[in-house]
């Protein structure tokens, strides 16, 4: 049998079961059915069949919960956890599901991705079994789950600098005596990983024109410093040309380096605001 005192005592982002079902039956109170087919009575009458499931794969009395004013925090991951999210998420305060969210999913053990779970199984179940209109939390609960998604690629996607950008930099440098003290890392601000590679991957195929902008965009914004780049422009031009191999000639780079007035303005001041959007 479950520990009661864990049972009891809840955190403001924990699924509480029983407080999902009161919500979703104050929201049919004066309703006769739902979606215009299922009676409504019929339909808590399911909900509650969930509950009562639930308790007993727990060993729990499911009627003690409604009347004693204690919760039914769900703090393991049964089988039908997505749909008993889902029953959660129908009422849940719209500003409060990313939070909520964000919690269930530090807490969750199971092997597949969270936000996986919550994309595919429980937004469905939802659509299919929302006794309300629902297009705002489900349309936030799809947010999330896409965040999350760009979350995980950017984190499992192979680190540039690390890799790919390295093995590239290292075959250039062993042709090139000049460039074997250099690195990309030398160059470019290394403090925040995320948004380092979200630039790369999203500027990797700029034209020279666009290189002059968005060289200028990481120099305003703090990435490069416009002085060592000067200073070493030819080393700095055959490093970033491995990360951005249509970038054009270093008199090109040396030209922009040196006469910045000549900058596109409204296309860096484009790329700040890409650039700032990705962090």
């Amino acid at each position: 049998m479950t520990d009661f005192t864990e049972t009891f005592t809840s955190e403001i982002y924990d699924l509480d079961l029983k407080q999902a079902y009161l919500n979703i039956e104050m929201a049919l109170q004066g309703r006769e059915t739902v979606n215009g087919r299922l009676p409504a009575p019929q339909y808590l009458q399911h909900i509650m069949e969930t509950i009562e499931n639930y308790c007993k794969d727990k060993n729990e009395y499911y009627p003690f919960y409604f009347t004693q004013h204690v919760p039914l925090i769900i703090r393991d991951f049964p089988t039908n956890f997505p749909q008993i999210l889902g029953l959660a998420l129908m009422t849940y305060d719209i500003n409060k599901i990313p939070s909520f969210l964000d919690h269930q999913s530090s807490r969750y053990k199971g092997e597949d991705k969270f936000y996986k779970i919550v994309d595919a199984a429980t937004y469905r179940y939802i659509v299919q079994n929302t006794p309300i209109p629902n297009d705002e939390r489900l349309a936030c609960i799809a947010r999330w789950a896409n965040h999350q998604r760009n979350i995980d690629k950017v984190n499992t996607t192979e680190s540039p600098t690390r890799s790919s950008v390295k093995k590239g930099f290292d075959e250039q440098a062993s042709h090139d005596n000049n460039l074997k003290r250099m690195t990309f890392e030398n160059y470019f601000n290394d403090e925040d990983q995320i948004a380092r590679k979200l630039i790369v991957e999203k500027f990797k195929h700029v034209k020279p024109k666009e290189f002059a902008a968005l060289l200028e965009a990481l120099i305003q914004l703090g990435y490069l410093k416009r002085d060592t780049i000067s200073a070493n422009y030819t080393q700095f031009h055959a490093c970033a040309k491995v990360e951005f191999p249509k970038i054009g000639s270093r008199q090109a780079v040396k030209s922009h380096l040196n006469h910045p007035h000549r900058k596109d303005t409204t296309l860096v001041n484009r790329m700040v605001g890409d650039i700032r959007a990705m962090k």
